[in-house]
């Protein structure tokens, strides 16, 4: 026979924070980011060269307009972009870029024991009162939207 055990203390040892999104536009910047690549112009214009960054930052920022659910707000002030997701060529849909990266956290002043991944607020209008029992589609979650980015500041 065991004996009761008691949990008085639990240590978080990491944190990690990771996001995925497919974009539709297929401009250089979103080009760049899914491909980890490097904007160049010649004298044909303006291109990718794949692969040829060594690393990806930008700053990132949704903002959901979708129809059903909460409508939010994340800002990601600081996230590193990886090359890893399959980008579709040739389907019947549109051909989604998918960006894949690591959410770092912002340390204010250096100060490592402060900050945080990022921000999530709902948007006004966005919850309603809705029934305890299912279906709730007050709050249901449809991810529509739009992203933005910068570069680092």
């Amino acid at each position: 026979m065991d004996g009761s055990k008691l949990v008085d203390k639990i240590a978080i040892v990491s944190k990690k924070a990771e996001f995925a999104l497919d974009v539709d536009e297929w401009t250089l910047d979103n080009t760049g980011m899914a491909l980890l690549g490097i904007q160049s112009t010649d004298t044909v214009g303006s291109f990718i060269e794949i692969m040829g960054a060594a690393a990806v930052e930008r700053q990132l920022k949704f903002t959901g307009n979708n129809d059903f659910g909460g409508k939010v707000e994340i800002i990601l002030p600081h996230c590193f972009l990886m090359c890893k997701d399959a980008i579709s060529m040739i389907g019947d849909d549109w051909g989604p870029l998918a960006i894949t990266g690591q959410i770092l956290r912002t340390a204010p002043g250096g100060d490592l024991t402060q900050g945080s991944f990022g921000t999530l607020r709902f948007l006004t209008g966005a919850t309603g009162t809705a029934p305890l029992a299912s279906p709730n589609t007050l709050n249901y979650y449809i991810g529509k939207g739009s992203v933005f980015t910068a570069p680092l500041e």
